[in-house]
């Protein structure tokens, strides 16, 4: 599967850390434009949605594209789940 969303567990992991993350003072939050990341981004620092900018980047996701879903979907996909 390209590209494949956060499992199950992968969301209760991100709900379990939410508290712990709110804590925090961050000033912009930088993730991958992997599906995946970009749900645990916005789960985790739910309560920071509005307040900072989320950046997806390039530059943070995985490169060796061994394991196909290491392969993100097209930025067009991308953009209208995130927009």
């Amino acid at each position: 599967m390209v590209d494949c969303p956060l499992t199950e567990l992968g969301r209760e992991q991100c709900l379990a850390q939410r508290n712990y993350a709110a804590k925090l003072t961050p000033e912009v939050l930088i993730v991958s434009p992997l599906h995946r990341a970009l749900q645990t981004a916005l789960i985790t620092f739910q309560s920071f949605r509005g307040s900072i900018p989320f950046i997806a980047h390039e530059e943070c996701r995985e490169e060796l594209g061994l394991l196909t879903c290491n392969k993100r979907r097209p930025l067009s996909e991308t953009i209208l789940d995130y927009p």
